[in-house]
């Protein structure tokens, strides 16, 4: 038996948005309050993680329920585990530190 493809976000945004009237990007992106760049980069799954705000303008615009596209959402990852935490190490910008309460000596208000 054949594999079933698995269609993308932005294959199946850019369907569902032709099969609602919306004959360009830049139509469906005025509709939604988008850039005509974002629904471009969305069309062509080059934005892999799309925001519930976005996705909700989207909708909006097309007519559809946010829950249709829930199959063709995912969170980053394409061998389906967790996301990865991140390596990068909190900043601290020169003259601050992490704690609030705990402030450098020398820096803060001169009596």
């Amino acid at each position: 038996m054949p594999e079933k493809l698995q269609v993308t976000f932005g294959q199946e945004l850019r369907r569902v948005a032709e099969a609602s009237g919306f004959a360009t990007q830049q139509e469906l992106a005025d509709a939604a309050g988008l850039s005509q760049t974002m629904v471009g980069k969305l069309y062509l799954d080059q934005r892999p993680n799309v925001s519930a705000s976005i996705l909700f303008k989207l909708c909006s615009a097309i007519g559809v329920d946010c829950n249709h596209f829930a199959p063709h959402l995912t969170d980053g990852e394409s061998d389906g585990t967790e996301p990865k935490a991140s390596k990068r190490t909190p900043t601290v910008k020169p003259g601050r530190t992490k704690n609030a309460a705990d402030p450098t000596p020398g820096k803060g208000k001169k009596k």
